[in-house]
């Protein structure tokens, strides 16, 4: 007997989702074979089977999360004993069952809660007719202003709720908060609760990198991106300040020697981070192929787990949509973060002269837990001066 349980891919999992299983209940798999697809950290994970049997069982529906560690479904091998492989179900459905339980006894205040909002509701003053037609309706008679004597709730008090209501229906688009914007909501509110951010802004001249691009494209028929370019300028300043490129662990702070770089791509499916692995160790060239391919691979929802896994500083570039400032949010386990705003002309003072210039915005959020508004606006400039001469080292 072999049992399938949720993996731990990442170190900031706890969870997984259910996208589809691919065999069903009772039929034959192989060793290598894959079982079941899941998601999690916005990618999608094929687990395969550990064994050659049967699909016994299976724990977990499509859509269901499922905590780290705990079983998914059971292999039965040839030549198992059909009763302990039952018993060991009983013992996971159990505990799964008493999971329940502790959920249930949490619905249970929360229908205590109610009762006492129910019994201020029948305290409201409203007249007989009024109250039926709000509970057909599920109408909040607590957010109606009575019209009524002594402001008693009229029949035409509620009418016109039901009317609002109807309207505000029709214009609203409910979306469920599964999946991808699931996991997304879960490690922004994790950000929230845990990092004190700070934002700090500075605007660059691109005159040097629109020059270097420029060259690429005519010498070597290249079109070598901005983000390649932003990517390298980042770590080089990483290097010289590699306290951005650590991680809180309990009391203490581990600067982590692999510079690893997230790259955030907004796709048809949701914003997905693919991360340049040991980008310190890779030139220009090499750099701009690792670029462009996780870019490409995100929006074809082509990533593995790998090319998220284990990044340790993000990039975000909202400059394509037209956003010049913006206050990103910090990956829980990392330290800072960097948005980038788009390319536009200003008119500067260059030399006693007003001339037209390209700039755009940088906008660093870094934990202030470890990082001070000093060292912070030391770095970002750093990054301002490697962008500016982008050409030396490239």
């Amino acid at each position: 007997m072999k049992t399938i349980i949720m993996p731990k891919l990442d170190l900031a999992m706890d969870s997984g989702t259910i996208v589809e299983w691919f065999k069903r209940e009772g039929e034959e798999v192989k060793e290598g074979e894959r079982v079941v697809s899941i998601m999690t950290q916005k990618v999608t994970y094929e687990i395969t089977s550990p064994a050659n049997g049967t699909l016994y069982k299976v724990f977990a529906s499509a859509n269901e999360d499922v905590p780290v560690g705990k079983p998914i479904a059971v292999i039965m091998e040839p030549g198992d004993n059909v009763a302990d492989v039952e018993r060991y179900i009983r013992e996971v459905m159990a505990e799964k069952a008493a999971s329940k339980v502790e959920i249930k006894e949490k619905e249970e205040i929360t229908v205590e809660v109610k009762e006492e909002l129910r019994e201020e509701i029948e305290r409201i003053k409203i007249s007989p007719i009024a109250r039926k037609l709000a509970e057909e309706h599920g109408i909040d008679i607590t957010k109606i202003k009575g019209t009524g004597p002594g402001g008693r709730i009229t029949k035409e008090d509620v009418l016109k709720a039901i009317e609002e209501f109807k309207a505000r229906k029709e214009k609203e688009k409910i979306m469920p908060l599964t999946g991808i914007r699931k996991i997304i909501a879960e490690r922004m509110v994790l950000s929230h609760k845990t990092i004190p951010p700070v934002t700090y802004s500075m605007e660059v001249d691109a005159t040097q990198m629109i020059a270097v691009r420029d060259a690429f494209k005519k010498e070597k028929n290249i079109d070598l991106s901005y983000n390649t370019l932003i990517t390298r300028a980042v770590v080089k300043a990483i290097i010289d300040y590699p306290i951005f490129n650590s991680t809180i662990e309990g009391e203490n702070i581990r600067i982590i020697d692999d510079i690893n770089i997230g790259i955030a791509v907004a796709t048809d499916y949701g914003l997905v981070v693919p991360v340049i692995h040991n980008a310190d160790k890779k030139d220009i060239m090499e750099l701009n192929a690792i670029v462009r391919d996780l870019v490409e691979r995100a929006r074809q929802n082509k990533l593995t787990i790998e090319d998220v896994s284990n990044g340790t500083f993000i990039i975000t570039n909202l400059g394509m949509f037209g956003v010049d400032v913006f206050t990103p949010i910090i990956f829980p386990g990392q330290v800072a973060i960097l948005g980038v705003g788009r390319i536009v002309e200003k008119p500067v003072v260059s030399s006693g002269q007003i001339v037209i210039k390209p700039f755009m915005t940088l906008s660093l959020t870094a934990d202030h837990r470890v990082i001070d508004g000093a060292l912070a606006a030391k770095f970002l400039r750093k990054i301002k001066e490697n962008l500016e001469n982008i050409h030396l080292i490239i």
